[in-house]
């Protein structure tokens, strides 16, 4: 467990939020002060807070004060590059330089963000491959490249002055599906990428994007470092990343592949046989779910036309109960397509939810 700050030591948030705006020439205001108070009773009892202000409200610095003031280790999660430079650049300064409170603070990105040794050495190869087509001045941009993994401290790519093609920076850049690990690669112990994660091990603040923030669920906890405490910026914006990032994309071009072979169309046969059957089950689980009051019915919010299916309060938790390990399942299926994955094992997915979810509800139950 982290060790935080008692009762006693913690900083008065408030006094810290007036002293960070006080330095940045800036005036007391109302609603900053009732948000900032949301907040610092939030963490202070542990419970969670859903809260609402206009842009230009001064939200962050209302939720940074207390989180600072708190002394716990605060994941900061936010939707955009603007917001994410407002926090590192403004907002955590503010509060370092005029606070009176001393704390860390840093920014993690993604993997790719960061300028990947070994691959602009196999870029620079004469007979490199590129999984997309790089531009024509190739040579040109990777030569600026090559420049700024020598002068940088951080290998970031929004500190690089040139500008470069997005295909010029796959090219020299890894994903983490790519990267082979920092035990198990050459640069392992000069790489960037691990670098901004060792510098974001031990500071008290650090500010990140949803999409990290969801890798860092889907790992189990093994992304970022441990923290008491998450905060989402921009949460209107979380559920499409989080759709993002925890989804699959099944591109059309997969399936014209895939129907060109024989043993393709094969397993397109299975796919679709398994899905239908699976429907009937996702059906017949739904109306089960109806019976036992764990789903209401309404008519269709989007189009005002047909019924959807919502989950109550108690359908929710057997919900959440039984699907993570099958969502992920079908996950990973799903991202396979093209390989030799057995398609039938979706419809087994599905039918393991659908039992899952049927215990404990009536068996007599009436099914339409």
């Amino acid at each position: 467990m982290i060790a935080s700050m008692s009762s006693a030591e913690r900083a008065d948030p408030k006094e810290l939020l007036d002293a960070a705006v006080a330095g940045m020439d800036g005036e007391r205001r109302d609603g900053q002060h009732t948000l900032a108070e949301a907040v610092a009773d939030a963490i202070e009892h542990e419970h969670h807070l859903v809260a609402e202000a206009p842009t230009g409200s001064g939200k962050s610095l209302a939720y940074l004060a207390p989180a600072v003031a708190s002394g716990k280790k605060v994941v900061v999660a936010t939707s955009t590059i603007a917001l994410q430079s407002q926090l590192v650049g403004k907002d955590l300064p503010a509060l370092a330089e005029h606070g009176g409170v001393p704390f860390t603070f840093a920014l993690l990105k993604g993997r790719s963000n960061y300028v990947c040794r070994a691959k602009l050495r196999a870029a620079a190869r004469p007979d490199a491959l590129f999984e997309t087509q790089v531009v024509s001045n190739f040579a040109k941009q990777l030569e600026a490249l090559e420049r700024f993994a020598g002068e940088s401290k951080t290998g970031d790519r929004s500190e690089v002055d040139d500008a470069i093609a997005d295909s010029s920076w796959a090219a020299v850049s890894c994903t983490a599906m790519e990267c082979p690990g920092r035990t198990h690669c050459s640069d392992g112990d000069d790489c960037f990428a691990e670098h901004a994660r060792d510098r974001a091990r031990d500071v008290d603040i650090l500010v990140v994007n949803h999409a990290l923030y969801c890798a860092h669920l889907a790992s189990h906890g093994a992304v970022l470092p441990e923290h008491d405490l998450v905060i989402l910026d921009e949460a209107h914006a979380f559920a499409d990343n989080a759709t993002s990032a925890f989804g699959a994309d099944l591109a059309p071009e997969v399936l014209v592949r895939l129907s060109e072979t024989e043993d393709g169309r094969m397993r397109m046969a299975t796919l679709a046989d398994a899905m239908s059957h699976s429907r009937s089950r996702v059906t017949h689980t739904i109306t089960r779910m109806e019976d036992a009051d764990l789903v209401r019915r309404q008519p269709c919010v989007s189009d005002g036309r047909g019924v959807e299916a919502l989950l109550t309060p108690e359908g929710h938790r057997k919900l959440v109960e039984a699907a993570p390990t099958h969502v992920r399942g079908v996950r990973k299926h799903l991202v396979d397509l093209a390989s030799r994955e057995d398609f039938a094992a979706l419809g087994r997915i599905f039918n393991e939810v659908s039992d899952r979810l049927l215990k404990g509800m009536p068996e007599d139950a009436d099914i339409r």
